[in-house]
């Protein structure tokens, strides 16, 4: 059960960290530390995600699903992006990293407020679709 992570008690620890996470990002070598524990542990949160959200199958089916979909995924996309910045951290010693963490930083606020978006951008279609569908059908 996730309800608890709308509490306001999880809602100010999970923003904590998040700054915490956020500012941490923009030291060189802090940042690889951070990426040496965050890829194991992305991956373990996306198949408890994963696995919370699917209901009614069987447990083969839910672990595996959850395992590959959730955890390879979330891994992937953070193994990805600790590759990234321990490719910065050798190619400029650390001192591009900033540049990368704002980088992903201003990337993941894009990608929310995208998938914040288009679901009501959507409805506007498809309702738009819909009034000139019966308008069309009332010319008829």
């Amino acid at each position: 059960d996730f309800a608890w992570l709308g509490s306001l008690p999880a809602v100010i620890a999970f923003g904590a960290a998040t700054l915490v996470e956020v500012l941490a990002y923009a030291f060189p070598f802090v940042d690889n530390l951070l990426d040496t524990l965050a890829v194991p542990l992305a991956a373990a949160a996306g198949t408890l995600i994963a696995l919370g959200t699917m209901v009614d199958l069987p447990p083969l089916v839910l672990w595996s699903v959850a395992l590959i979909a959730g955890g390879g995924m979330a891994g992937a996309i953070k193994g990805g992006a600790a590759a990234t910045r321990l490719a910065s951290s050798v190619k400029t010693a650390g001192m591009g990293n900033p540049i990368v963490a704002v980088l992903e930083t201003g990337m993941s606020v894009l990608l929310t407020v995208i998938a914040l978006v288009l679901p009501l951008l959507a409805l506007v279609i498809v309702t738009t679709l819909a009034w000139q569908l019966v308008r069309w059908v009332r010319r008829l």
